[in-house]
């Protein structure tokens, strides 16, 4: 309302608010943290400050596994209002009242129940070797050799057959192993098997054609060098002539002429 002699109001407080960095939020607020402690505008911690450096400790717990928490420890209130009683964990306060111990202060670097574990393999009433296959073959009875000796059999037959059945659901063209016959007829019928198997049908083919023009251009060479080496012995031999002379001409003539 301007032309009216009324000044600007402006209603929205952030379009009120200062701009630049006298305005900014942080500097507003070290303004009123130096106003607040009574501080210089040239006021600034060390470098290397420690928050902890005046800190007062003299009042504070620390907790530990000696020491146990108070009734001043938010921790144990929590607890409490939560329904402990100050007894064993869990709903019938019969869990654990201690804190658990481990690491370097329980004097070991295993994990929860490792030390008992080894504790009971190591015990020398536990500790036995086992026996190795000849010893037991050295005490064995016919009885016992029979079944073994069937045992053998059985299992290389076993393997025998699954060796072959293996073989059955092999896909040679993608060197693929499949447990199934409908797992090897999916896959004889994607478009993955169809794909592979294009793919080397067309390798074959470039490769007979390469080799077919390898040998066309191989039998072009052979022609050429032959025809070349005749074109030499045909000068070499008109050459021969030219050098003997007329004498020769006539006795050749006449040599042709017997």
């Amino acid at each position: 309302m301007a032309g009216l002699g009324m000044p600007y109001k402006v209603v929205d407080e952030k379009l009120s608010a200062g701009r630049g960095d006298e305005f900014s939020a942080s500097r507003i607020r070290e303004r009123q943290e130096q106003q607040l402690f009574g501080l210089d505008d040239d006021y600034s911690l060390p470098i290397n400050h420690r928050a902890d450096d005046t800190l007062e400790t003299s009042d504070l717990v620390m907790a530990s596994l000696d020491t146990a928490l108070g009734e001043e420890n938010k921790g144990y209130q929590m607890l409490q209002r939560m329904g402990w009683g100050g007894k064993g964990l869990g709903r019938n306060e019969d869990g654990i009242s201690e804190p658990i111990k481990g690491g370097v202060e329980a004097g070991l670097r295993l994990g929860l129940g490792k030390a008992e574990e080894d504790s009971y393999y190591t015990a020398a009433e536990n500790i036995g070797r086992k026996r190795l296959e000849v010893e037991i073959q050295a005490e064995e009875n016919e009885e016992r050799t029979r079944r073994r000796e069937m045992a053998v059999e059985r299992e290389q037959r076993i393997k025998e057959d699954t060796s072959t059945a293996k073989r059955n659901l092999y896909c040679e063209t993608c060197h693929k192993q499949y447990k199934s016959a409908a797992e090897l007829d999916t896959h004889l019928s994607s478009y993955d098997h169809h794909h592979k198997k294009r793919l080397i049908e067309m390798k074959a083919m470039t490769s007979e054609r390469t080799r077919s023009e390898r040998e066309r251009k191989e039998r072009k060479r052979q022609e050429k060098e032959a025809a070349k080496l005749q074109e030499q012995i045909q000068r070499a031999h008109q050459a021969r002539i030219a050098a003997e002379g007329p004498a020769s001409s006539q006795a050749t003539s006449l040599a042709s002429g017997l």
